[in-house]
């Protein structure tokens, strides 16, 4: 490995420490908007403003809330609906919601596609995150090619139909492979990718 090659290390390293640091605090802010069970105006500004500032750094996973925190500002709307779904947003962000974790699902609900059906025949899929059923991935992924389905144990891709998400509510799964996993997939989405995101749960309902 050359200078160069190392330099384009050290900067991809700083950047995830960076990035890291920033969805620590993201997590923070959003733990004590939390910790009274209100949001207030003022609160959610500021969160905004937040986000604005932080753009470079703030993973694509976490879009959703800076776009949920801005119609709950949006005068137009229901404010008592878009506070209350704001606040669920936060919840499963943080790990807060515990009822919603007992049922196995976990802080990355807010990021899952809801399908009508998860299909086999022909598909690609693709495993991430520690699994909580009573059968090991392995298992899952014999599941899928018994079914007629194949499995790309390297990663997503843009012939990936379903990233399957096991989390067990883990408070750190943004960094780690399972949130780079979930970024890559939401990113290849965003450009054209067909990729459907869906947890544990919903992929044994159609076993």
């Amino acid at each position: 490995m050359d200078y160069e090659d190392l330099s384009h290390e050290a900067r991809l390293q700083n950047m995830k420490r960076i990035q890291d640091r920033t969805v620590d605090e993201l997590l923070g802010i959003c733990r004590g908007m939390l910790s009274d069970g209100e949001i207030n105006r003022k609160e959610a500004e500021y969160l905004r403003e937040w986000f604005r500032k932080n753009e470079v750094y703030v993973p694509t996973i976490f879009q959703s809330i800076e776009a949920k925190v801005s119609y709950f500002l949006d005068e137009e709307i229901d404010n008592r609906k878009a506070h209350d779904e704001l606040i669920d947003l936060l919840k499963r962000l943080t790990g807060e919601d515990k009822d919603y974790f007992s049922h196995g699902e976990g802080s990355t609900s807010f990021l899952l596609d809801e399908p009508e059906i998860v299909e086999f025949e022909g598909k690609e899929f693709v495993f991430t995150g520690k699994f909580t059923s009573a059968r090991s991935r392995k298992d899952l992924m014999a599941i899928v090619k018994e079914k007629g389905g194949r499995v790309n144990e390297r990663g997503v891709t843009y012939d990936t139909d379903y990233l399957v998400v096991g989390e067990g509510g883990s408070s750190q799964w943004a960094h780690s492979a399972l949130g780079r996993k979930l970024e890559d997939a939401i990113k290849k989405r965003e450009s054209g990718g067909k990729v459907r995101i869906i947890s544990e749960v919903q992929f044994m309902k159609y076993v």
